[in-house]
């Protein structure tokens, strides 16, 4: 014998129920799709800030070589223009022009002894 058939309110509770288990699985297989994409986009912005932290580490060591090379750049010169001064003041100590400059013979002007001062860097004046 075939089971009763159920009266059109149980259908209709039975259909709506069916329906309304229907649209829950739709609706949590949508979540479960949007989760994943989800996870799937954080998972690129993850691996796209790595690739900028390494980029940045790279950019950073650079910029500390360029400074640490400036640095050193900024001693050599400093170092040359000291060492520029002293060959100056050398040069001018050493010129056999001044001892010709004293003789009588030496033209006019060479024997009149031109004085400046030259400013460096350590704020001491030289005279000349």
């Amino acid at each position: 014998m075939a089971p009763p058939k159920p009266s059109k309110q149980t259908q209709i509770l039975l259909d709506t129920m069916s329906k309304s288990a229907h649209e829950e699985k739709t609706f949590k297989h949508e979540v479960m799709d949007h989760l994943k994409l989800m996870f799937s986009r954080i998972s690129d912005v993850g691996e796209v800030q790595q690739q900028m932290k390494a980029q940045m580490d790279i950019h950073g060591a650079a910029i500390y070589n360029y400074s640490a090379e400036q640095h050193m750049i900024a001693q050599q010169v400093k170092a040359n223009r000291a060492t520029m001064a002293q060959l100056t003041m050398r040069q001018f100590e050493h010129e056999s022009i001044y001892d010709d400059a004293e003789n009588d013979d030496a033209p006019s002007h060479l024997r009149r002894k031109t004085h400046f001062t030259m400013y460096l860097p350590s704020t001491k004046s030289y005279q000349i």
